[in-house]
């Protein structure tokens, strides 16, 4: 069993997000946008001489963070040479970080077709098909690997299934296609995927053993650094937390996710000064959404209600839908400020892409009671009723009595 070089992180253990870019990203691409270690240099294998050097001088410029300008010389290096499949790959990887996925599949298909190695291509285009809601095409198209079958390209294909599994919410199938594809191969992108599927089976022991190992393999990976933030996190180890941001900083300038991570632990200190600072350092290079969300709440701390309701409004469209984690809070800003409509929207957004957040289901179920509109209420929280958190069966009981009520009047 041999290791692989490492590719871009297919799941970090705890979806978050960040922007690099020289300009405003969509919110949908922020999820791309995550510091990485750098993948093989696969720019050397082009044949054109000008678009080899065009090539590696766009691969450069993408891990500076500078992805405008990488998209521009990419795009030459393709004028230059466009049967060379490596260059295809590289401008989806680039066309990521804009949340074009699209774009990026139809590159990486044009990549495949003019003879890009399968692990240049097949990893990332997982990746896209599975963002895309094609999980069962990439099931259709990227059969099981026959029993006994070896190799990289083995192994990547039961890693992409496994993604599209663990999305169609198949997690022990998940599960078992990524054990297999560990079998094959291990690498920082597989265990951090295999520790995401355990934390969803319950098993944090086995989550964790994961994320050790792939620290081990790769300390100075993004995605495995990231795993590690997030782990600090939970167990609510500060002072880790601002440790390992530390580390992504010297590594990866522009790491929002690293400057999230200190901002959490700023706020939950009272620290709102040094928040404010990190969330500037992030404006400053881009209009960050994540930066904008927190500016919202740091807003509403100092009870600036509109100013926090107005900052809010700043957040494109999707935001929510890339970060349901924060609709509660989102929700609450607005709320604050009247628009209770709104409030709800965001909520409802959030519970579309992410039902089990049961913070948000409780917080939409308790607006609409508030609305006098317990059928609504009861509505949202169906999907949950058979849940054991107290809060849901006591919002229940209030919702039920209400309708009762209602019906004897």
């Amino acid at each position: 069993m041999k290791k692989r070089p490492s590719t871009p992180v297919v799941g970090a253990l705890i979806c978050a997000a960040m922007a690099l870019a020289a300009g405003t990203l969509p919110a949908a691409a922020q999820q791309a946008a995550r510091p990485q270690a750098e993948t093989p240099n696969y720019c050397l294998e082009v044949k054109n001489t000008a678009a080899r050097d065009m090539c590696s001088a766009a691969r450069t410029q993408y891990y500076s963070g500078n992805y405008r300008v990488a998209q521009v010389t990419m795009k030459k290096a393709q004028e230059a040479s466009p049967k060379e499949g490596i260059i295809h790959a590289m401008m989806a990887r680039i066309m990521m970080r804009f949340g074009d996925r699209s774009g990026a599949e139809r590159e990486l298909r044009l990549a495949r077709k003019n003879g890009a190695p399968d692990h240049a291509v097949l990893p990332l285009l997982f990746r896209v098909m599975v963002e895309r809601r094609e999980e069962i095409n990439l099931l259709n198209e990227f059969p099981e690997p026959a029993p006994g079958a070896k190799g990289m390209t083995a192994s990547d294909i039961l890693q992409g299934r496994a993604q599209a599994l663990f999305s169609l919410k198949r997690v022990d199938e998940a599960g078992a296609a990524m054990d297999r594809s560990l079998s094959l191969g291990r690498d920082p992108d597989g265990l951090l995927l295999r520790a995401k599927i355990a934390t969803q089976q319950r098993n944090t022991g086995l989550a964790t053993k994961l994320i050790d190992e792939a620290y081990r393999l790769n300390p100075k990976d993004g995605g495995v650094m990231l795993a590690r933030l997030a782990q600090l996190e939970q167990t609510h180890d500060d002072a880790g937390m601002l440790a390992m941001a530390d580390q992504m900083l010297k590594l990866y300038p522009f790491s929002s996710d690293a400057r999230v991570g200190r901002i959490k632990v700023y706020l939950k200190r009272n620290q709102d000064a040094k928040a404010k600072a990190e969330i500037d350092a992030m404006l400053v290079r881009a209009s960050v959404p994540v930066a904008i969300y927190y500016k919202a709440v740091l807003l509403a701390r100092a009870h600036d209600k509109k100013g926090a309701a107005q900052t809010v409004q700043m957040l494109p469209p999707e935001f929510v839908k890339s970060y349901p984690e924060y609709a509660v809070q989102m929700a609450q800003i607005a709320s604050d400020n009247g628009s209770v409509e709104s409030s709800a929207a965001i909520l409802g957004a959030a519970l579309s892409v992410a039902p089990d957040l049961i913070d948000a289901r409780l917080k939409l179920a308790s607006l609409r009671l508030s609305q006098n509109s317990p059928q609504s209420a009861l509505l949202v929280l169906s999907p949950a009723q058979d849940s054991k958190d107290p809060r849901v069966q006591k919002l229940l009981g209030e919702v039920r009595a209400r309708i009762a009520k209602d019906r004897a009047f």
